[in-house]
């Protein structure tokens, strides 16, 4: 079993971007998806089970909705969604409602744990901002990328603790994984405009910093055509005063 961890809050415009990569799955493996939510500014358990018969097609067995009464720090969800893993969990995918996730995402995953690997990461891959119409290439030798998966017992052994800033560092350095392994991910599109951590990262792309890179991609070329029209009409729809 893997288990994709998505943790929500105030997506209400941009959380369809990551549930339709997950809709398009291509795996053997089973998997299930475990979302918590605050109950204010939400998009709720409704529009999450709109999708239950695609994510079941998928390979999804499961999902499970966790309401969280209050606003909470994204290390203190992160351990909500550890902790209600289902028992037979081995990876846990770490997912953002922003971002739109390679098809072969989970199954890579699943991979990795029959490799004994512990961290698995994808150093490069694309980001499109919704606010200045750009989109980049990301390239960096890290032990953190766009997306992160890690051995679930390694998972349950990080400490419930409220933190704010450098989140995925930290999980690492709880996690303490022992075999880390990369990938590219050419059809991974991240995006900035509607997240709620990591608000200044448009000051890398306009003009482009490393590790940010000119490309002559655009999110046309990564994502399917039907997902590209979505965000197209979200940039069109949506002003932005930053």
């Amino acid at each position: 079993m893997i288990t994709v961890a998505l943790p929500i809050y105030n997506s209400q415009k941009i959380a369809w971007l990551c549930l339709e990569s997950l809709c398009r799955q291509k795996t053997n493996d089973n998997w299930e998806l475990i979302i918590a939510e605050e109950l204010f500014n939400n998009i709720g358990r409704k529009y999450i089970m709109s999708y239950a018969d695609r994510l079941e097609k998928a390979g999804c067995v499961n999902i499970k909705y966790i309401e969280v009464l209050h606003k909470i720090t994204l290390t203190e969800k992160w351990y909500l969604l550890f902790h209600n893993a289902a028992k037979n969990s081995k990876m846990i995918c770490l997912c953002a409602a922003d971002n739109y996730y390679s098809r072969d995402m989970i199954q890579r995953s699943a991979m990795a744990y029959c490799d004994d690997i512990d961290w698995l990461y994808s150093d490069i891959g694309y980001f499109y901002d919704f606010i200045s119409d750009i989109t980049v290439r990301y390239m960096k030798v890290d032990i953190v990328g766009l997306q992160m998966s890690l051995n679930t017992k390694l998972a349950l052994k990080i400490p419930n603790f409220k933190k704010n800033s450098i989140i995925d560092r930290w999980l690492y350095k709880m996690a303490d994984p022992k075999r880390k392994l990369s990938y590219h991910s050419e059809y991974t599109l991240c995006t900035h405009g509607f997240n709620n951590i990591s608000v200044n990262r448009g000051k890398f792309f306009n003009p482009v910093k490393e590790p940010f890179y000119s490309t002559s991609k655009t999110y046309k070329d990564i994502v399917p055509d039907s997902i590209a029209n979505r965000i197209n009409e979200l940039k069109h729809e949506t002003s932005f005063n930053n």
